[in-house]
Formats: structure tokens, sequence, C-alpha cells
């Protein structure tokens, strides 16, 4: 099983549109697992960290992540929701999650401590400094500052890197 490391934010469109390609190229890679790295760093305001502990509770519960990201790029980016507020924020996932149990987690700070642990390896331990970022089988594919990713590069990137996996399991 080949390994996808994605490194994304929230608040930045590039990114959206990175987890847009990716969905879309994922079902032709079976082999390829996804780990998700949010990242907070560019957007340490408060609406971020509650997407990104969101994010780890809805994985702990099981649901689709794609449309978990669906929705959060949908309220953040394209309706420009004021989810300032953790009230404000579980309403997007009414019908996906138990609302009740995601907002008391949120405000408990269930998922605090994996969003700054998992913040700080990004910058730290990978050298994530552009967005969305992909590392899979020792391959790196990182965007370039004010552009977006193109699709064929990603597929591109993800044939070789599985490729490569492939070599090196032999």
């Amino acid at each position: 099983m080949n390994q996808l490391e994605v490194f994304f934010d929230y608040f930045c469109p590039f990114c959206q549109k990175g987890v847009y390609y990716l969905k879309k190229l994922y079902p032709d890679y079976p082999e390829v697992e996804i780990v998700w790295y949010p990242w907070t760093g560019e957007h340490p305001r408060y609406e971020n960290k509650i997407c990104v502990q969101g994010m780890y509770f809805a994985l702990d519960c099981g649901v689709d992540v794609w449309e978990y990201h669906d929705r959060v790029y949908r309220a953040t980016l394209l309706e420009h929701k004021d989810i300032s507020t953790i009230d404000a924020f579980v309403k997007c996932f009414k019908g996906l999650l138990d609302m009740d149990a995601m907002k008391k987690a949120l405000q408990n700070g269930d998922y605090a401590k994996a969003q700054r642990d998992e913040n700080l390896k990004v910058c730290e331990r990978y050298g994530i400094w552009e967005i969305p970022a992909y590392r899979m089988n020792g391959m790196k594919f990182d965007a370039v500052i004010g552009e977006n990713i193109r699709q064929n590069q990603l597929k591109e990137f993800l044939d070789a890197a599985t490729l490569c996996g492939t070599t090196n399991n032999i």
C-alpha cells in the first residue's frame, strides 16, 4: 500500500483546487492510502483551527472525508459563511455528522492537541512552506507561490510516485 501525504489549508483556494483534483483522480489509484495534514500556519485564526479539529473528529467518526472537505471549502471559500463560532461551524455538517457530539468535542478541545502537533510537523518535519503539497514514496510535489497546481501535474506525480513505490517493493 502506498501512502500519499497531503498537506493543505481550508482557507487556501489553491488547496481547494488540489483536493478537488485529487478527489477526481483518487479512484484510479486504489493502492494509495491518503494521510491528511491540514496546516493552519498561513491562517492561524480560530476558524481555521476549528476546521482542522473538525476534520479529526470526522475521521474518528468514519465519515466520508471528501464530503467533509467539500463542505468546509464550500463554507469558507465559496459561500463565505461566518463560521467564527462553533455553533455556526457545526451547522455545515447537518446530515453528515452528529452535530451535538461535534460541538461538544470542539468546545472541549478534544482535537486541539492533534491540530497543534500536526501543524508543527508540517513545517519542521516535512519542510512544507507552500501548499498544497504532496509526498509519497520519497517523492514530493509542492505548489509554487501564487500558482495553482494543475490536474495533469498531480496525475503525473501520482503515476511516478506509485511506480516508484512498486519498484521499491520488488
